[in-house]
Parts: structure tokens; sequence; C-alpha cells
């Protein structure tokens, strides 16, 4: 036990016998077949949820989009059917409210339920306190406090990014 093997008795150099135990080394850590094939199955189910969250997101945010953008807040004085945006007479409703932080109101429309929070005027105040907010006008939304709630450009369609990161894991395979 603990003898040196010469050269000689083995029939190769060293260098040699260090490159034999290198290659045994690496296949040792190399997977098998199976582990290959399940780690494949794993990386496509990833891939395949990772284009999911993206689809998904994008139904999201399209509801989102056509919930702001499908009501035109108005209706028709007599029938009540839905009409243009701007005309007729507005499903609005809400109230003013008096804090800390100032003058602030709440104007909702009574169909979509679409939520408009602003400073008011004090002109604003007085109109309120003697005719209400039934039926008044949504305010722009540069002026809203909860101008993040608003989409404003609608949401770009995902199959490009969809393409490209298919295209890119194709490329991953060869």
């Amino acid at each position: 036990m603990g003898e040196r093997i010469s050269e000689n008795a083995v029939g190769m150099s060293r260098e040699e016998l260090k490159e034999i135990l290198v290659a045994v080394i690496n296949a040792s850590k190399e997977k098998s077949p199976l582990e290959k094939k399940a780690a494949l199955k794993e990386l496509e189910r990833e891939r395949r949820s990772q284009i999911m969250h993206i689809s998904q997101g994008y139904a999201e945010e399209m509801s989102r989009w056509n919930h702001q953008h499908g009501c035109s807040h108005s209706r028709d004085k007599t029938t009540g059917d839905p009409v243009p945006k701007g005309t007729g007479v507005w499903t609005t409703g809400g109230q003013y409210h008096s804090g800390p932080d100032g003058m602030t109101a709440t104007l909702v429309c009574l169909r979509c339920s679409t939520n408009w929070k602003f400073r008011i005027t004090e002109q604003e105040r007085e109109y309120i306190e003697n005719r209400g907010m039934m039926g008044m006008q949504p305010p722009p939304i540069e002026r809203c406090t909860n101008k993040e709630e608003f989409l404003r450009n609608r949401p770009e369609d995902p199959q490009p990014k969809i393409l490209e990161l298919q295209k890119a894991w194709q490329e991953e395979r060869l």
C-alpha cells in the first residue's frame, strides 16, 4: 500500500494517465439520456409557461382597455340606450370630499364603474352643492389624481414577442 506505480509498469506516461482520468471524470458528470430527457421536458414546460404568462397578461390588459374605452359614459335621454361619447346624457354620479389635502371629488360612471378622482375648484364645489354630481361630465384624465389607472395606449399584440422567443429557443437547440 502506498507504493507508487512507475510509468513502465502501467505502460503509459503520467500525461496519458491524467488525460484518461479527466475523460472518465467528465463522463461521470455528464447526464444520462433519461436525465437529459427530463431536463429538456422541464425546459419546454418553463417555455410554454412563459408564453402562457405573456398571453394572459395581454388578455388582462385588453380586458382593462375594453372596459375603459368600450363605454361612452352617456345614454340617450329618452330611451336610455348607449350613445357615442359626449352626446346624450352623462351616466355619472359622485360626491366631493373635503379633507386635509383640499377638496377632491370622485365621479363614477353608473354603467361601467369607471372612477375619476380629481381636485375640484371653488366654482365646481358651488356647482356640486347646488346641482349635485349626477350627470356631470368626467374631467380630462390629466386632471385626475388616479391617472395611472387609465390606459392611454392600446396594449401591444404579444405575438411578435412570442415568435421572437420561439426563434431564440429554436436557435438554442441547434
